[in-house]
């Protein structure tokens, strides 16, 4: 089907005009096209977005567990001290 403005040939070389019905449905089957392209792409960018928070707080972790390591080891510290003093 070749379809110029709200011209329309058939496959069987009929000539015909579009009602504003299907003007409207082929308006609204185009729009639906692009918002589901759209969606697709804000879904990719939020998938992108999640991997990059999941990789920031990776990256955070590491020196999270570091500090508590280092803070353990100050308190064990700080106690052998004190219980060679006395």
């Amino acid at each position: 089907m070749l379809l110029q403005g709200n011209v329309a040939v058939g496959a069987d070389g009929v000539v015909y005009r579009r009602t504003k019905e299907e003007e409207m449905i082929l308006e609204l089957r185009m729009e639906v096209k692009d918002k589901e392209e759209s969606m697709e792409a804000l879904n990719a960018r939020l998938a992108s977005m999640e991997q990059e928070v999941y990789g920031r707080e990776g990256d955070i972790d590491i020196p999270r567990r570091s500090l508590k390591i280092m803070s353990r080891n100050k308190k064990s510290l700080k106690s052998l001290k004190i219980k060679t003093r006395k």
